[in-house]
């Protein structure tokens, strides 16, 4: 009976060692986020539609990983809708917030920018009808902006 009681308690105490707690990491500004896509973004998106990615590689502070590959992350499209017609515009994207220990952390990063590269298909950007589409799976590197604290 004293092992079912003890069990849970140990398996809790085990798991909080995984969860980034409260105040325990700081991310310098210009901290690096390599993300891979997990949905289709495109410059016809409006401005503000959200977005779903991942860490594609660890994000580590004075050599020491503070968010493991494979973190949930979340960003916006920035730049304005592109309409049927119109001439190709470059597609700004931010992100916005990094999963913490189950929840999403607000986090501020600068603008990044997708830019016609004069090809049809490059690096899995595409230009379409005068639109950018990252397909899935696209990495793209943003910095942070201001530091972000947890």
């Amino acid at each position: 009976m004293k092992t079912r009681q003890f069990m849970p308690l140990f398996l809790m105490t085990c798991l909080a060692g995984f969860a980034i707690p409260a105040g325990a990491a700081t991310l310098p500004q210009g901290t690096t986020f390599m993300v891979k896509t997990n949905g289709s973004i495109s410059s016809r998106d409006s401005a503000g539609k959200a977005f779903q990615a991942t860490l594609a590689q660890a994000v580590q502070v004075n050599g020491k990983s503070v968010l493991a590959a494979g973190t949930p992350v979340s960003g916006v499209v920035e730049s304005p809708q592109v309409r049927a017609g119109s001439t190709t515009r470059p597609l700004s994207l931010k992100l916005t917030q990094v999963s913490i220990g189950g929840r999403m952390a607000p986090i501020q990063t600068e603008s990044l920018e997708v830019k016609e590269s004069g090809v049809k298909s490059r690096g899995g950007v595409r230009v379409t009808g005068g639109a950018f589409l990252l397909t899935p799976g696209t990495t793209l590197q943003f910095r942070l902006s201001k530091p972000a604290s947890w």
